[in-house]
């Protein structure tokens, strides 16, 4: 195998064993990562783990964690969940990983972090649909704001800055794709708007003219188009082609991605904005620029917001682990439970125990060009509400009073 920065690198993914420490011994901690270094999603999913890579080295250099040498081990999930599972079996049960951020998009961190779950180990995910962590049982926690956050300030927008009353959604058919059209759906709908249609592609899609014909025929106020990669820029293109000067068209935080916007060109600019967390390199916040600055020099690569995510997800586990003064998952996560007014790139991390998530900032951007760097921050947008019905079912790892306790601090 070969190693870069004094890390396992890529290698197949295959096996399942049966036992995990829960504390390393020796001086080396494991994080475990699973990653789409190929198809669509690698798209974000490599910038991330060459960030969680170059923060386990930045942790090495100043005497790791606890005194232990940080190694990351990685493996391809070419972005399927199954696939995911897979790799997740092996990082615990063959790798012995302590730490495991266990997919490389919502789908598969839902389908594999149960894995990890159920050995107890620190688990984050830098996915951004609500399905992991409400299923995590507080046992993972996310590094970036949720969809809740992201598409409910691009719905609020929509609605009473744009005066939308009627959608037509564009969305990738998988269960994250699905995740985006609810979660909007739903809040666009609380501000009295109407979704009048909305249709699937299937990944790798790449022809949008049927599709989005058919949208446009509906003569909605608006288009929401989520897509990634490829897709995001053939869709935003075909369309700038057939929808009506008076119709707006709205994205994701996809759009912040330099690859996707090199892709779609000049095209961009027809959208009228998109979400995106904070930690972008428009965002003139002093905390973000610093980082955007670090990351170039040391990385010697352009910033993609994914970045950030691993950043964030690295320091509040060094943070947690810390406090802890254990790799123990139960002990750690109770620390990450308990963590308030953590400055972090992504915004302020406070964890609430009201739903399990802990950075409710966003922005709400307009593309200029075809270089996000050009784009305009129209608002940023925070929530300070709880993002679901109810919490996490913390009882089964951390005791039945367990969310009484925490709710009382």
């Amino acid at each position: 195998m070969k190693k870069g920065f004094a890390f396992l690198a890529l290698v197949a993914a295959t096996g399942v064993a049966f036992s995990q420490a829960k504390d390393p011994a020796g001086g080396v901690v494991k994080i475990g990562v699973s990653a789409a270094l190929s198809g669509d999603a690698a798209v974000y999913s490599k910038p991330f783990v060459n960030t969680v890579v170059y923060m386990a080295d930045r942790f090495n250099k100043e005497g790791g964690i606890l005194g232990k040498k940080v190694e990351v081990v990685y493996y391809d999930d070419k972005g399927s969940p199954s696939t995911a599972l897979d790799v997740v079996k092996k990082l615990v049960y063959d790798d012995k990983v302590s730490i495991i951020q266990p997919g490389s998009t919502s789908g598969a961190i839902l389908t594999a972090m149960p894995v990890g779950k159920k050995e107890r180990l620190i688990q984050f995910g830098y996915g951004l649909s609500d399905d992991y962590i409400k299923q995590g049982e507080g046992m993972i926690f996310r590094a970036a704001p949720t969809n809740q956050v992201l598409l409910g300030g691009l719905a609020r927008y929509a609605a009473e800055e744009l005066n939308l009353k009627t959608i037509g959604i564009i969305h990738l058919d998988s269960s994250f794709g699905e995740n985006q059209r609810d979660v909007f759906t739903s809040i666009f709908q609380q501000y009295g708007g109407k979704i009048l249609l909305s249709k699937a592609y299937q990944e790798g899609e790449r022809d949008f003219n049927a599709i989005g014909s058919e949208v446009v025929a509906a003569k909605p106020d608006g288009i929401v188009i989520f897509a990634q990669a490829g897709s995001a820029a053939a869709g935003v293109k075909q369309l700038a082609s057939i929808m009506p000067k008076t119709m707006k068209l709205l994205g994701h935080n996809e759009w912040a991605n330099p690859t996707t916007r090199k892709l779609a060109g000049e095209a961009a600019a027809r959208l009228d904005a998109y979400c995106s967390p904070v930690a972008v390199a428009i965002n003139p916040d002093p905390k973000v620029q610093e980082w955007v600055k670090r990351i170039e020099t040391d990385m010697k690569t352009p910033v993609v917001e994914e970045m950030m995510r691993g950043i964030v997800g690295m320091q509040i586990i060094k943070i947690a682990v810390e406090k802890a003064g254990s790799f123990d998952g139960l002990k750690v996560m109770r620390e990450i439970h308990k963590l308030k007014d953590v400055d972090t790139v992504m915004g302020n991390f406070s964890y609430d125990i009201r739903d399990g998530e802990a950075i409710k900032d966003a922005l709400i951007v307009k593309p200029n060009n075809a270089d996000p760097r050009g784009d305009t921050v129209i608002k940023r947008v925070r929530s300070d509400v709880a993002l679901y019905p109810t919490p996490p079912n913390y009882a089964t790892y951390f005791g039945a009073n367990y969310y009484q306790e925490m709710s009382a601090k």
